[in-house]
Parts: C-alpha cells; structure tokens; sequence
C-alpha cells in the first residue's frame, strides 16, 4: 500500500471505488516489465530511475507549483500508456489493479479508461477493449471484485476522433447503458 496504516475496521469495510483513470494506477514494476516484454527502451537507466520519476507534480499545468525535472501528472500518466501495446498488457494492468482493489476490500469499482490515449499510438482499440474486459470476468471470477468500465474522450482530440472512438468501442458495451463497458 502507501505506507500509512490502516485501522483494522477500515481495513475490513466493503468499499466502492467510483473515479480512477486504469491507466493512471500503472506501477512502476509493471511498467518496467511490459517495456521489458515489448522491447520498449525507457528512459531510466534502472529500475530505481523509473521509481524516482514517480514522483511526479500532482497538478497538470506546469506553471503551478511544478519543480524543474519533476513531471506532471499527465506528463507522467501519457509517458506510462507508452508501455501498453498488446491485449496481454491492459490484462494485465487491469488485473493488478483489480487485485489491489481485493487487498483493500473493494467490491466494485468503476475504472475509466481512455481508449484514444492508445489508438493514436496505433493501439488496436480491441486489444484495449479486449484486454480491459477480460480482466473485468477474471477478476470478478477469481477475487469477487465487480467493474463497470467507463469510456474517456481526450479534451486535446478533435470530436470527430471522440466520435470515431466511439463507434469502434460500441460493440463492446454492457448492454443499454451507454458508455459503460
């Protein structure tokens, strides 16, 4: 976990988790083994490097309360989907983060996810669709966590790109609800 401790109380309470970017919950472990596995070089030296680099400016423009050197959230959120290139990598993102939300007692969680971040890189959407929402069966299967997955626009993407995003993702739905997967 974080550090900090937990009152056993606390620590047995059943637990929602209704706002978390997936993307955003890669650790720095994961990351430095699917660079690894993709043949992707980082820009760390060690694993140490990549650690340190999390320690990132929480808020995203640079001009409030940023420290030369030390990223941004977004800079460092954009920098980690580097990694993420095949079905196998979302999986396995996706569960990691299911099964620290087991650890913590969350029972159902409601993960956004950002499919453009992916595609413009030339990211087959259903390698994200596809991964993301095995992970979602697997994790409900194996650790009693249940997911309702939540479709982002990236603000920076033109609306038709929103749209097209959209149209490639809908087939993937869960049933009527829009923009739930």
């Amino acid at each position: 976990m974080n550090g900090l401790s937990v009152s056993p109380f606390i620590a047995e309470l059943p637990k929602v988790e209704l706002h978390v970017h997936i993307e955003g919950t890669l650790i720095p472990a994961l990351r430095w083994k699917l660079a690894h596995r993709n043949n992707i070089t980082l820009p760390y030296a060690t694993f140490e490097d990549l650690k340190a680099s999390y320690a990132v400016a929480l808020n995203h423009r640079p001009e409030i309360n940023h420290q030369p050197g030390i990223p941004t959230f977004l800079e460092a959120y954009f920098a980690g989907c580097e990694v993420l290139r095949t079905e196998a990598d979302f999986y396995d993102l996706a569960m990691a983060y299911l099964r620290r939300c087991a650890e913590m007692n969350v029972r159902y969680t409601e993960p956004f996810f950002d499919i453009q971040a992916h595609t413009r890189r030339g990211v087959p959407g259903p390698a994200v669709l596809n991964g993301y929402l095995r992970a979602q069966h697997d994790a409900l299967e194996q650790f009693g966590v249940n997911s309702r997955w939540i479709m982002c626009f990236l603000r920076d993407e033109p609306v038709d790109q929103g749209l097209a995003a959209y149209r490639e993702a809908r087939p993937w739905a869960a049933g009527a609800v829009e923009g739930a997967y």
